[in-house]
Order: C-alpha cells, then structure tokens, then sequence
C-alpha cells in the first residue's frame, strides 16, 4: 500500500502524538497486571530482557537472539532456565519466548518515587534512593532464584550490586558494538573508571579478540574479566544442527529468495537524530543512500534492515512512514522481510552491505559480505574513529564520502568481486560452550542470564 499526500500528513500526525503521549499511557498499562517477578521460579538460567532485544519472531513469539540463543545452548547442557522482563515490558509473558515474568509495577513506583525525592530533596539523593531500592529489588529476585551466575547485556548498576553482595556472578554478554565512545558510553573508559568495582560485572563476555581489546586495559585494575565466547546466534547459523527448526527455518526461506540481479543489505540504526544529526537529517537515514537507493534499485535489488529497537520501541511507526514515503513508489526494495528474517541467514543472500555504522560490519565479514561505511565520525580524530579496526584493516569495510555517485560507484566497483572468497573470511570466533557450562556449580541450580 502505498501512502500518499493527505493520508501521510495525518499519519505522521497520529505518529507524533503517539510517541510522546501514547507510549507514556502504555507504560502505565503495563501496572495493570501484578508483577509476576515474586513468582519467579529457581532455575540454572534465567534470561532477563528488554523488548527492544526481543527483534526476531520465533513460533510466533518475540525471541531475544542473543540471549535466548545462550539460553537454547545452556537447556541442551541440561541447565534449566527462566526468564523475566527487566525493563517496562508491553510483551506479555505468553507472547514472548521463554513466557517471561514481568516487574512493570515495580519499576514504575521506583521511577516515581525517586521523582518526587529528588524534587524534594535534590537530584542526588533521589538517585541515591533509587539505586538503592533497585539493587534490594534485585537482591530479592536472587534470593528467590538463589543464584549463582547472571548473564546480563549490560546489565544495570543495581544488578551488578546485589550480584556482588550475594557473590553472585554477573557477566555482560556483548550485543553490538563495543567501542569507547561518546555514542557507547557503558563500555567507555571514563564510565569504567567512575564506576566501583561493585558497581561493573564480575567479566565481559565478547565476540571476538577486537572487541575484547577495549575493556582489557581496564580489567586488572577494576577486577573483572574478559573473555571471548564467540556470538551465540552467529554460531547457529555457521554449524547449522539439523535438529534446530530455527536455522533450518530461516536458511530454507533466504536460500528461496536469492535473486538474478545483486542484493544489496542495508542496515539501519536507532536513535540517529542524537548519534548523528550532522549528517541524517531524516533521523533514519543519510540523504545521499536514500538517492542512491532510488537511482539503482532498478539493477539492484536493495533490502533494508531496521534495527530491532527500531521495531520495536515507540519509533517503530514513523520509521515505517519514512521508508514508504522514500520508496514505497520504487521496485525492488524491500524493509519488510528484510527486517524479520534472521540476520545470518540473510546474509547469506546477499552481496554487499551498506551501513551508517552498524556492528552488522562485524558480522557480515565472517560471512565474506564487504562493508560501505558511511559514518564522517569513523575518520581519525573523530568519536567513531576507533570503530570496526579489523575489518577495516584487512579489507572488509571501507570508509565511503557522503555523496551519491561516489555510493554507486563503490558498489560498481565492489559488485566486480562481489563476496570475498570463502579462504578469505575474517574467522568467526567459535562458540565457547565449555567456558558458560564451566562456570555453573556441580548441582546447576542456581544460574541467571539476563539481557
């Protein structure tokens, strides 16, 4: 369907209203239904996730790939597992995998009350009272759970505390990029310095050695760890189980979709009207891609990718606006499938991947898929400028100028040798399964994972 004149001025309209008046009431909704969170059963595993993690349907239900990938290894070492939603949740227990407990209720009279105590008695110790409520929140749910190990994706200070007061483990399990930025602040230098010892994970589990790099200069002097375990969804996709329905799935569906003519990926990112609105004035995407998609996708066949937060939270709608609006008229571009099918197994269709500065970059090179990069900030000196040095070291991502013809150019060029060749791929780091089992205690009865 395509929208038009009228119909798209009062849909941007509805749009507008919608995210700053509707996605307040929704999170007031959510307090309907009592926590479930004191309900919570023991278990060896817990995922904790926020619903802009949950970015793939899986059996008709929202699926946490990383965590929820984590958690499908630890249940086939026999480590039982639970889950719960440790930020608002509008994804209800029977429509997300792992049928998550919920604390909405809990979270809204923090965020209340530590309102009215820093308008009465400072921004200081309303904070201070909120970090402390959180962590006996949180030292609650372990004490109910009575676990031992927690894998969390940047898991909050007041988890870290209770998890250091119950010596129970806390790990950070990487989603994305990690990078000392301005623009990625919990893995940042000045926030690990800050930040007390109690107040960080007990380790950081990473991708691959380049990520590791980052954190390792302050491990020593903060107490924790770093560790490389691989990335748990990749590693389903580059050993497929016959036994796994997920990837079996998906490779089956993308395997059906490969095209006469290039495939172009294109990955978007959230939020880019404060990362980067210099040079995306639209907050989705940069002017000149946004010409070069529609000057080409009668050779190209162009998928878009939205990010799962970008699917999911209150902006979902007006980004759907935009790209029908840009190209609801044009052939061959999609955004639809290409933001619902699984990320490995899509990239196994196509033949180069154009990003602002998606930690995609990382991923599409373990599949041979080469990278345009169009973010300014990557050049030296600039915040962005320490982003992806592998890829860009060994030729699988590339700095591109903001400008229309020197786009189509590069994917002319790129197109010529098109995927690199298999000998030729960054290496993927394999899964460290021996690693996560190993830090579970002999009777497994006591682990958390939380995203």
């Amino acid at each position: 369907m395509v929208i038009k004149g009228s119909d798209l001025t009062i849909a941007k309209l509805f749009l507008w209203v919608r995210r700053h008046l509707f996605a307040q009431i929704q999170k007031v909704l959510t307090t309907i239904k009592p926590d479930s969170c004191n309900e919570i059963e023991c278990c060896e595993a817990l995922m904790v996730c926020g619903d802009t993690n949950r970015g793939y349907v899986f059996q008709g239900k929202a699926y946490a790939q990383i965590a929820d990938s984590l958690g499908d290894r630890l249940r086939q070492s026999g480590i039982a597992t639970r889950s719960i939603a440790g930020n608002f949740s509008r994804i209800s227990a029977t429509a997300a995998y792992g049928s998550p407990v919920t604390m909405n209720r809990f979270l809204l009279r923090n965020a209340l009350f530590s309102r009215l105590k820093s308008l009465v008695s400072g921004r200081a110790i309303g904070e201070s009272w909120r970090q402390n409520h959180r962590t006996d929140h949180w030292r609650k749910i372990l004490n109910k759970c009575k676990a031992k190990v927690v894998f969390a994706i940047q898991p909050e200070i007041a988890l870290c505390r209770a998890g250091h007061e119950l010596a129970v483990q806390i790990f950070d399990v990487q989603h994305g990029i990690i990078s000392d930025s301005v623009d990625n602040p919990y893995y940042g230098t000045e926030n690990l310095v800050a930040r007390e010892p109690t107040d960080i994970p007990h380790g950081f589990l990473c991708w691959d050695d380049s990520s590791a790099a980052v954190l390792r200069p302050l491990a020593n002097r903060k107490g924790y760890g770093v560790h490389v375990i691989g990335n748990p969804w990749f590693a389903r996709f580059a050993a497929p189980d016959a036994d796994d329905a997920l990837v079996q799935n998906e490779l089956s569906l993308c395997n059906g979709r490969k095209r006469a003519i290039p495939a172009l990926l294109v990955t978007l990112q959230y939020n880019m009207s404060e990362y980067a609105p210099d040079y995306v004035s639209n907050g989705v995407l940069a002017t000149c891609l946004e010409q070069a998609i529609r000057e080409t996708c009668h050779r190209y066949f162009w998928y878009i990718r939205l990010h799962p937060s970008q699917i999911q939270n209150k902006d979902s709608g007006s980004v759907k606006i935009y790209l029908q609006d840009a190209f609801g008229a044009y052939p061959n571009i999609d955004w639809d499938i290409a933001s619902r099918v699984a990320l490995p197994a899509l990239l196994t269709t196509v033949d180069l991947h154009i990003t602002h500065f998606s930690a995609v970059t990382i991923e599409a090179a373990w599949l041979g898929v080469r990278t345009g990069l169009l973010d300014p900030h990557i050049q030296p000196g600039r915040k962005h400028a320490n982003l992806f040095p592998s890829e860009r070291a060994q030729g699988y991502a590339e700095l591109i100028p903001l400008e229309t013809r020197t786009i189509t150019s590069f994917i002319e060029s790129a197109l010529v040798t098109k995927k690199i060749a298999s000998q030729q791929k960054m290496k993927q780091p394999d899964f460290n399964q021996s690693f996560i089992v190993s830090l579970f205690p002999v009777s497994r009865s006591d682990v958390i994972i939380v995203e």
